[in-house]
């Protein structure tokens, strides 16, 4: 296994090992130093990702991204490494 596979592995792990309710304070803690960036602030619009169930919960600062009046993408694939973005709350 290379370097970055251990890592990823050990974080996948670690993530994993979180009880339900570190996963919830951990992701607010995220959502708040994210909205606290100057790039998020400033931004017009915002790529992001939709969690699974052990990733960091971005709702949070989804919510305040909309409240702020700011656009969200996300990450769509279509195949063989191709991917673009699509607005959140567009149809695809």
């Amino acid at each position: 296994m290379d370097e970055k596979a251990k890592q990823r592995h050990t974080a996948l792990t670690c993530r994993r090992a979180l009880s339900p309710q570190q996963r919830i304070q951990a992701s607010a803690v995220i959502c708040r130093r994210l909205t606290g960036l100057p790039k998020i602030q400033q931004a017009v619009t915002v790529l992001s990702y939709a969690a699974t169930w052990d990733e960091v919960d971005l709702s949070p600062l989804h919510n305040w991204l909309r409240q702020q009046g700011k656009r969200i993408a996300f990450p769509a694939t279509e195949g063989q490494g191709i991917m673009h973005a699509v607005e959140a709350g567009t149809d695809t």
